[in-house]
């Protein structure tokens, strides 16, 4: 809050002014409450696309994830070279899962900022 404080104590009351009728304008298409609509859409479109194919997986590796479960979460790093032990369809169940888990913390009464980026693959 100090840092919209100081930022505001440089603007003229003009700039003010057009400042806060265009944060009127864009808060109903980019608020929060709408902006984590859309990524919570982005995540579950995503996490269909890593449980796609359900009988022979999609040949998603994760480093740090095996069968069993998850070894290391680290910003759950993907990499295309894993172990074919960890190329299965339970090492992706078990990614979507701790996923699942994390994004219902994040997004538990869609309060606060959300922050959204490009969307980058995980590797394949």
């Amino acid at each position: 809050m100090a840092l919209y404080q100081s930022a505001l104590s440089k603007v003229s009351p003009a700039e003010n002014e057009r400042a806060t009728l265009l944060r009127q304008q864009l808060q109903p298409r980019y608020g929060d409450a709408f902006a984590a609509l859309r990524a919570d859409r982005r995540l579950n479109r995503n996490l269909k696309e890593i449980t796609s194919n359900p009988a022979y997986g999609t040949g998603w590796c994760f480093s740090g994830v095996n069968g069993v479960g998850i070894t290391r979460i680290e910003g759950l790093e993907a990499q295309g070279n894993g172990t074919p032990e960890a190329c299965t369809s339970a090492s992706e169940d078990a990614v979507v899962r701790a996923i699942r888990v994390y994004s219902d913390k994040y997004f538990d009464g869609w309060k606060g900022h959300v922050t959204v980026g490009e969307l980058e693959a995980a590797g394949k």
